[in-house]
């Protein structure tokens, strides 16, 4: 992290600590395109952080060498916008304007995932037809729903686990991403219908092991 934006941060991290909903509003910074949010408080390890639409980015002090200067989160619904590759490229234009980069940039996550929809009960499923290595496995309901059976978890705290779930009872009850329905309604989606997830969470240790990222 560049020492001017190392000062530049503190400052603004300062401002929105104002008890002053006026000051709080000021803490914000341009770069490129976007207007980022700088929060009020840092994260373990990471005492910066910046936030807009697009990205959660998490930034380490100039004098630090132990950490990365960054770790960053893209949004599903930017990805969703202008794919992987525009994605990656305003970061760097980001992350390069924040301070002189060495190496290159690593993955510690990937989560893959395909939204369908079916005829079939999926609340059926048994924990024995899942073919899995995995120890932990959890069956999930929503009582306050007529049909309440919502989805299952496998593998949870490892490397890699997998989630099934109704994602449209997941937006509107906790994530809030209704920009997912236009998607899904161009695709044939009809409102009325459920929407099913099937997601696998890959943790970076993982990807080193399959070799997909270093």
């Amino acid at each position: 992290l560049a020492e001017d934006w190392d000062k530049r941060l503190f400052e603004l991290k300062e401002t929105a600590q104002s008890e002053d909903e006026k000051d709080q509003a000021l803490a914000q910074v341009a770069i490129g395109s976007h207007l980022f949010e700088v929060r009020d408080k840092g994260m373990p390890r990471f005492p910066y952080v910046l936030s807009d639409n697009c990205f959660f980015i998490k930034l380490n002090r100039s004098k630090s060498n132990k950490l990365p200067m960054a770790h960053v989160q893209i949004s599903s619904e930017y990805l969703a916008a202008v794919g992987v590759e525009a994605a990656e490229k305003d970061l760097r234009f980001v992350i390069n304007t924040l301070g002189l980069v060495h190496g290159e940039a690593s993955v510690s996550r990937a989560d893959l995932f395909l939204d369908f929809t079916c005829i079939d009960d999926l609340s059926a499923i048994h924990q024995p037809d899942w073919v899995t290595r995995a120890n932990l496995m959890a069956k999930y309901f929503d009582c306050r729903l007529d049909d309440p059976f919502t989805g299952w978890v496998i593998g949870m705290g490892g490397d890699l686990h997998a989630r099934l779930y109704e994602k449209v009872v997941e937006i509107k009850t906790k994530s809030h991403k209704t920009w997912l329905f236009s998607l899904w309604e161009v695709n044939g989606w009809q409102t009325d219908e459920k929407v099913w997830r099937m997601e696998f969470q890959i943790e970076k240790q993982l990807l080193k092991q399959l070799m997909i990222f270093a």
